[in-house]
């Protein structure tokens, strides 16, 4: 296998699979692109079980990776839905608004809590870049093909929108890590903004 080409293929084709997905959920394509994912999840395979000598393109195959498997587990989610008679995740929210909320330690009520879709960690002070875009990917997911969802905001707004949220929040709450949630809460899909590990006392 070539490499390079291998990760040029990896990302057009989980774009690819990810349009076809949303064509399929939403009743225009037939049947599931199966074949295309599985030769998506065979070069994957083949890098896991392989070692690769560059840093740089390690990297670049574990973000690849980590964004296919985000998806993989949404459309389980999705297939498990339909196969049970029940609306896919997100049909039901006539309103997108991608809104950032801190959430609070107090755990709420089991009944009262959001349907949490994807979440992503954020450390350092220098956040991964990658987590911010395959969140909002994963956004995006929620929303594709489904004509009553509307509302939505650009990459650079969402992310400046997520940064400065989750700066707010290491900031107030003494912590060095912020996991962000996005969920179907009630008529909305949220980003919310949960601090996750307190800084030692030096």
């Amino acid at each position: 296998m070539d490499l390079e080409t291998d990760i040029e293929r990896l990302e057009q084709g989980i774009r690819l699979l990810k349009v076809q997905y949303d064509q399929y959920f939403a009743g225009s394509l037939p049947k599931q692109p199966l074949e295309l994912r599985a030769e998506l999840e065979r070069i994957l395979r083949h890098y896991t079980n392989n070692p690769v000598p560059s840093l740089q393109h390690r990297f670049h195959l574990s973000t690849l990776a980590s964004r296919f498997n985000t998806f993989a587990e949404l459309w389980t989610k999705h297939l498990r839905a339909k196969e049970e008679g029940r609306p896919l995740p997100g049909t039901v929210v006539p309103v997108v608004r991608a809104v950032v909320q801190e959430a609070t330690p107090e755990a709420e009520p089991a009944a009262s809590r959001p349907a949490i879709l994807a979440q992503r960690l954020l450390s350092g002070e220098d956040p991964d870049p990658a987590a911010v875009r395959d969140l909002y990917d994963d956004y995006l997911v929620a929303k594709r093909g489904r004509t009553e969802l509307t509302g939505t905001v650009s990459f650079n707004q969402f992310s400046r929108q997520v940064l400065q949220k989750a700066e707010a929040v290491k900031n107030r709450t003494a912590c060095d890590a912020v996991r962000l949630r996005l969920a179907v809460d009630g008529d909305r899909l949220t980003l919310t903004a949960v601090p996750v590990r307190r800084r030692k006392d030096p």
